[in-house]
């Protein structure tokens, strides 16, 4: 369940747009095949830190019919998301998740939980990023996430494969866009903006 809503007058705030992102894809780096999320908040109408957000405005009334100029802006957020994993769903769904860490700004792999085999053999030119391996059959997926969520913390990394994972003729699949990233070493660039993560396959091409 993402948490959508916060308070309106202190720290308890509603998350941003950017951290809504980064919690959906730390739910699906750990395995999860689907996401929730609570259309209302509870209101408060004695006190005046009443919690606020979700997907509809502090004053519409759960009993009226919902119009679309309810909605608040974290509704079409989680819009985008989930247009976003509708469109990895198909690949999504048959996962099966192996392994988790996030990588600093030194390159170290930190909190890694699972122990299947690693994919990736470093990351460069990032902070708190987010790794997790996925298999399906004898195919091999990868997930990345920047876990940075401020306006400016767009991030273009470098990512190493294990030398048991490249050939010449490897390429990586965006399973979202279905873009191929080619090249003739076992390193490729991504560019992540804050809060955003990416779905990739690993392929060896005939």
């Amino acid at each position: 369940m993402i948490q959508t809503h916060g308070r309106e007058t202190d720290i308890l705030r509603v998350p941003t747009s950017m951290e809504i992102r980064v919690q959906i894809g730390m739910a699906l780096i750990y395995g999860s095949k689907g996401i929730g999320y609570y259309k209302y908040h509870t209101k408060y109408p004695t006190i005046p830190e009443r919690s606020a957000g979700c997907f509809v405005n502090v004053n519409s009334d759960p009993d009226d019919n919902i119009d679309a100029h309810d909605n608040t802006s974290i509704y079409y957020e989680a819009q985008t998301n989930n247009s976003k994993m509708h469109s990895i769903a198909s690949e999504l769904l048959n996962l099966t998740w192996q392994k988790a860490y996030y990588i600093n700004s030194t390159g170290s792999k930190i909190n890694i939980h699972g122990s299947g085999y690693d994919y990736i053999s470093s990351v460069s030119n990032g902070d708190y990023i987010q790794v997790g391996n996925f298999t399906k059959n004898t195919d091999n997926y990868f997930m990345l996430l920047n876990r940075k969520c401020n306006i400016n913390d767009t991030q273009t990394i470098s990512v190493e494969l294990n030398d048991s994972f490249f050939f010449n003729n490897t390429a990586i699949i965006n399973v979202a866009t279905g873009e191929y990233i080619y090249s003739n070493t076992n390193a490729f660039q991504v560019t992540l903006e804050p809060g955003d993560w990416d779905l990739f396959k690993i392929i060896n091409c005939p």
